[in-house]
């Protein structure tokens, strides 16, 4: 846990401490989303691992624009390990968005769950009460096929998914950039995909 969450859950308010997101998945989504990280196909840059003459952007800057409570360090050698990034023989840091999906901690990936059960049954909640403007909340469902087909299916799904979800997560990017100082306020929002599958009990339709 980072310091700043510590003073936050010690802090005397009458409102429980709210916790950031894990760090390591903001500068994931910064890295992914932000224009000054990304190359003309809008796909993550290859970083140089420190600051140099004429270039604005690093992996250093970019992991202290994000927060100076970790070491860019730490975070590379931790991503290095895990395969999410590779360094080149120019020091250039190369980000591998597939092998980041599972790079959260497990303490991580409970915060994360509980955010998008609480997100999900919220939504379905709204939309059963007919709230004016439903929340969207669709899946497409079928039995009887091949692991074969599933897999076809599953990775098509995948594909699909990351695709808007980077488009979302940069257009999110760009909107907290142009709100400065408003950033702070507002709303949250949550999008989130998933892909499941299982033997089937069911007589195939």
């Amino acid at each position: 846990m980072h310091r700043k969450d510590v003073k936050r859950l010690r802090s005397d308010g009458a409102e429980p401490a709210k916790l950031d997101a894990p760090l390591a998945a903001q500068v994931l989504g910064r890295w992914t989303g932000d224009a000054r990280y990304l190359d003309e196909q809008q796909q993550a840059r290859v970083l140089p691992r420190f600051a140099r003459p004429g270039l604005e952007v690093s992996f250093e800057s970019l992991v202290q624009s994000v927060s100076k409570d970790i070491r860019p360090r730490a975070l590379l050698d931790e991503w290095l390990n895990a395969g999410v990034v590779t360094l080149d023989e120019n020091d250039g840091v190369h980000l591998h968005v597939s092998a980041a999906v599972p790079l959260a901690s497990a303490h991580d990936k409970l915060e994360f769950m509980g955010r998008n059960v609480h997100d999900h049954l919220a939504a379905i909640g709204a939309n059963l009460r007919e709230t004016p403007s439903p929340f969207m909340e669709r899946c497409v469902f079928y039995d009887g096929l091949t692991p074969e087909q599933i897999s076809v299916l599953q990775t098509l799904a995948t594909q699909r998914a990351m695709d808007a979800l980077h488009e979302v997560n940069r257009l999110a990017q760009q909107m907290l950039e142009s709100n400065g100082d408003k950033a702070e306020q507002g709303e949250r929002f949550n999008f989130g995909v998933y892909f499941y599958h299982e033997a089937s009990d069911e007589e195939p339709r």
